[in-house]
């Protein structure tokens, strides 16, 4: 009898690419053009997002939303969840040469995305990290997702990642002479959510 692996309880990541038109990837770009910008942290290397955090809310990009919307979707199906969700918040992250984030997690939501709107080789990986499992300095033939605690996603341009908003992850440094950017987002559920005295009910905004 064979064996059966059973990836019991894990997080599940999903890595997509979106295809935009000239006239989408204009739009984006102008878009970020004009965003102010705010420090994440104190630290002078620290990333910055925009002091918009409902970027996916703006008419002008009503096209790129609707293409995250259908890779959001995607992703839910994977889970086989039923009911409405919809995005929570979404900002533009701005990460400059030399620049980083910490590791953080999200409140208040479900699911995570970024997607990545300018890159370069070595601008910086995102790298996803768990930091329950028990730190044991076993060698590894080959690192997988079996044995692993962090891994590491390269961003591209027009590359779309999903996943748990508990999960935590950072933005490595960049290492190019070109400014990064991203444009990363929150999921919630809509609607009734349980049963019972833990139901509650989320409107759209």
């Amino acid at each position: 009898m064979s064996e059966t692996l059973i990836p019991l309880f894990s997080s599940l990541v999903m890595v997509s690419d979106i295809q935009l038109n000239e006239t989408e990837e204009k739009i984006i770009l102008d878009f970020t053009d004009k965003c102010n910008f705010i420090k994440t942290r104190e630290e002078e290397n620290s990333s910055s997002i925009s002091d918009d955090y409902y970027v996916l809310d703006d008419p002008q990009l009503i096209l790129i939303r609707n293409k995250i919307a259908m890779e959001v979707n995607k992703y839910i199906d994977h889970l086989q969840y039923e009911g409405q969700f919809d995005f929570s918040s979404s900002w533009i992250t701005k990460t400059k040469p030399g620049e980083q984030s910490h590791y953080h997690t999200h409140s208040n939501t479900i699911f995570s995305g970024i997607f990545y709107i300018k890159t370069k080789d070595d601008c910086g990986s995102v790298a996803l990290t768990d930091f329950t499992k028990t730190r044991w300095g076993i060698k590894k033939k080959e690192a997988n997702v079996y044995n692993s605690s962090t891994w590491e996603i390269t961003p591209l341009k027009n590359r779309i990642i999903i996943f748990p908003s508990n999960v935590p992850h950072k933005i490595n440094t960049n290492r190019t002479k070109h400014t990064r950017f991203s444009l990363p987002f929150n999921v919630i559920p809509l609607g009734n959510i349980g049963a019972g005295e833990q139901r509650i009910n989320i409107n759209a905004r």
